[in-house]
């Protein structure tokens, strides 16, 4: 779980450093970065009851969180592709 909220971190992280602009993003980009977002608290929330949950819910919701991380990644990746360099 750390390691996916590390890894939506440094993607925001990089497009921050990278001078990326909101108009830089087309609208699918854009909804997949709040997904992304969404998801950030999401598993900061697991990691933070995580002491709590069984082991099997935490394994499904990782599985499925990770799945989507991907598909919003790649969104994000194709809506950029026309961005001011």
């Amino acid at each position: 779980m750390a390691d996916d909220l590390s890894l939506i971190n440094y993607l925001v992280t990089g497009l921050k450093l990278g001078g990326t602009e909101e108009n830089d993003f087309d609208d699918d980009a854009i909804d997949a970065m709040h997904a992304l977002a969404e998801a950030a608290t999401l598993l900061q929330k697991q990691l933070e009851l995580k002491r709590t949950n069984d082991l099997k819910t935490t394994t499904e919701l990782i599985d499925d969180l990770e799945d989507f991380m991907a598909d919003s990644i790649a969104r994000v990746s194709i809506g950029l592709q026309g961005a001011k360099r």
